[in-house]
């Protein structure tokens, strides 16, 4: 219990401090720091590790593209590891968990908030992308009396029931079910405002897509703001925001 003080100190809007606390409720956190206080080799090892998980979480700097060629070359010749290496085992399986229960958390606030609001949020007309405001049209024979045309009861009858998620966007099929936070930030109905930034989420470190820069992983090996400039491509003009504590 001792060990939640540290996240208590910790800067209040960021997003991994809640991925700290479920690395510490897993245990991998001490698993990976169990070594320690054995031999020099398992010490500088646990170390490694340790270091990895924390540059991952509160260092992540999303690499620019560059060809694999370029890359091998940069990296043979540096004393920067430049990409970040993999995290250990059983850490990104946590990261995920937490992930998808944070998406949870907030996909149910959505869904609650556009049940108990349905009638002081009015009828969906925004497109999610464009922002722009379509006009409402009444089914075929609303003012003139007659029933609706087989087409418009069938698309009735087919119509997805959804109270979060934008009408545009649910008529490809999609219902109150998202994938991801960006999905759900993106797709709202109308209304509904989310931020992005005011959500833990972790989809940087959770996307292989992404290659993560290891500058601060590098700058704990070296302690060279050189070679963070020149081979990790730190600018000169962030060096200063983005240094980390050696």
């Amino acid at each position: 219990m001792n060990l939640y003080s540290i996240v208590a100190h910790l800067y209040p809007y960021e997003p991994a401090n809640f991925a700290l606390v479920a690395l510490f409720r897993s245990g991998v956190l001490h698993r990976i720091t169990q070594d320690l206080d054995k031999s020099a080799v398992a010490r500088d090892e646990a170390l490694r590790s340790l270091m990895v998980v924390l540059a991952t979480l509160f260092a992540s700097r999303t690499r620019r593209s560059q060809g694999e060629e370029s890359l091998r070359e940069t990296i043979r010749n540096s004393s920067s590891c430049i990409v970040m290496p993999p995290l250990p085992e059983g850490v990104m399986e946590v990261l995920q968990e937490h992930h998808a229960s944070v998406l949870e958390v907030f996909q149910g606030y959505v869904k609650e908030f556009g049940r108990q609001h349905t009638r002081s949020l009015g009828a969906d007309t925004v497109l999610p992308l464009s922002q722009r405001s379509v006009c409402r049209v009444s089914p075929s024979g609303a003012r003139t009396g007659t029933p609706p045309s087989i087409l418009i009861q069938l698309l009735e009858s087919n119509r997805l029931d959804v109270c979060a998620r934008s009408s545009f966007v649910a008529l490809s099929g999609h219902e109150d079910d998202f994938s991801s936070v960006e999905e759900l930030v993106a797709t709202s109905r109308a209304g509904i405002v989310l931020n992005q930034h005011a959500i833990p989420s972790l989809s940087k470190l959770t996307d292989t897509n992404h290659q993560l820069d290891a500058y601060a992983y590098d700058f704990w090996r070296h302690g060279s703001i050189e070679v963070l400039i020149r081979d990790n491509g730190i600018r000169v003009s962030t060096i200063y925001v983005e240094r980390p504590i050696r």
